[in-house]
């Protein structure tokens, strides 16, 4: 599939950057198509979607003379949306924290209990949230946290 996606794209050709692709179609199919932790509540349509529209993403950023500083341009909006999520999933003590990110210039895992006042104040959640619906139930705003997380999580590992 990958293979039919790179040769439709002609002209540039792919010659900059001969393997990146390829690292870039491993990096999608680790960290997405096959990773049933993140895409376990997706169905195949979805999560085939995102697979191809990354790929074409990829080719086009590959195509460019700067492809490294298109790429930078992207990430870190990107990392900075997934950090401000990733801090808002963590679990509050005593479980575990996955990210490591507990105790760092004073992340506790204590956000989601207050995901109604963020919701309010914070305004970028909250634009994001009003821009999906405008009047959600918390359990909604909940399941809007974690799907905009859990599609964000495998571009930050890519």
């Amino acid at each position: 599939m990958f293979k039919k996606l790179r040769e439709s794209f002609t002209t540039p050709p792919v010659t900059l950057h001969p393997h990146a692709f390829v690292e870039a179609s491993i990096a999608i199919d680790r960290f997405w198509t096959s990773n049933r932790d993140i895409t376990k509540d997706f169905d195949q349509n979805y999560i085939d979607h995102y697979r191809n529209e990354w790929a074409v993403v990829i080719l086009q950023i590959l195509q460019q003379k700067s492809a490294l500083e298109i790429v930078r341009n992207r990430l870190i909006p990107l990392m900075f949306d997934f950090g401000r999520l990733q801090v808002l999933v963590m679990d509050a003590p005593p479980l575990n924290d996955q990210s490591g990110f507990r105790g760092w210039l004073g992340i506790t895992g204590e956000l989601k209990q207050n995901l109604a006042l963020l919701a309010e104040t914070e305004e970028g959640l909250r634009q994001w949230l009003c821009s999906v619906q405008p009047h959600m139930t918390l359990t909604e705003k909940w399941n809007c946290v974690l799907f905009r997380y859990r599609t964000l999580w495998p571009r930050s590992k890519s």
